[in-house]
């Protein structure tokens, strides 16, 4: 069991899993790209919203398909290293794709494809990111601080992601759009690599970081009737539809307010989230 009675170790955990967690999400495509790649459809192409919708729809399948990538990270260990194989492998995977779009032509059905393989990249890349916070956070016995770390270097990342879309897709091209992505992901291949013994340390000797067979982790997950009232509620907190492509064309069509008005909306809204992360720490 790690060791997290001491103040020096519990910053340490903090340190590396803040870290990971605000470098992990400041790269999700559904974030950061989500905006440019819709306002390339729309000025650019000149695409519809329905269309707009549609491709909404179908680059967030692997998001919304993300416990799956769970169930895939419990069973497979790439390259032999666990949790830091998926950082080796999909980190890489995600810079090739975004050097792809960049040196492209912009098209729907290329921002289609690159759009979907840098979502499944990621998805497994953030799989073994909650895999490896989730077991930390049960063996030091701080699952809940872990978790409040988490949601606020979700929401920081994903404001600051917001505004700067807004400012990316009014002044930069999509190969600079690309290309910036392309650099932000960079850094979080150190965590590949990197392995500090106070995280590391017999993290994968307990019986809860091994996970059975495929069908047994399904049954599993079937039966544990704790999860459903979860997934509901997340599923209604979550069904939001004018708040994504209708609220982007009223803004800019109707009201005619400027690009950047959208992403400044998602913003802000993302940033009222803080205050009770903070509480919880």
């Amino acid at each position: 069991m790690i060791d997290s009675g001491g103040p020096s170790s519990t910053r340490q955990l903090m340190l590396y899993f803040g870290l990971m967690s605000l470098l992990v999400n400041v790269v999700n495509p559904g974030f950061l790209l989500d905006i440019p790649t819709t306002y390339m459809l729309k000025n650019i192409l000149h695409v519809p919203p329905f269309q707009i919708s549609l491709f909404r729809l179908l680059t967030g399948i692997p998001l919304y398909m993300g416990f799956a990538f769970g169930m895939v990270r419990d069973l497979w260990d790439p390259l032999g290293q666990r949790d830091r194989g998926y950082f080796r492998i999909f980190v890489p995977l995600m810079i090739c794709v975004f050097g792809l779009m960049a040196f492209s032509r912009t098209t729907y059905l290329g921002l289609l494809i690159g759009m979907l393989l840098a979502s499944v990249a990621y998805s497994f890349v953030f799989a073994a990111f909650q895999g490896l916070t989730a077991l930390i956070g049960q063996e030091a016995l701080m699952t809940g601080r872990l978790s409040a770390l988490s949601n606020i270097f979700l929401f920081v990342p994903v404001s600051a992601a917001y505004f700067a879309s807004g400012f990316m897709s009014e002044h930069l091209s999509p190969q600079q759009i690309f290309l910036m992505v392309l650099v932000l992901a960079i850094p979080l291949g150190v965590f590949g690599f990197w392995k500090p013994r106070f995280v590391f340390t017999h993290t994968y000797d307990s019986p809860r970081a091994k996970g059975t067979d495929f069908f047994g982790d399904v049954r599993r997950l079937l039966k544990h009737r704790a999860i459903y009232p979860v997934v509901l509620i997340n599923l209604l907190w979550n069904f939001t539809p004018g708040s994504f492509t209708p609220m982007q064309f009223f803004l800019t069509n109707q009201l005619h307010a400027p690009d950047a008005i959208y992403a400044d909306f998602l913003g802000l809204y993302n940033l009222l989230f803080l205050p009770p992360q903070a509480h919880h720490l």
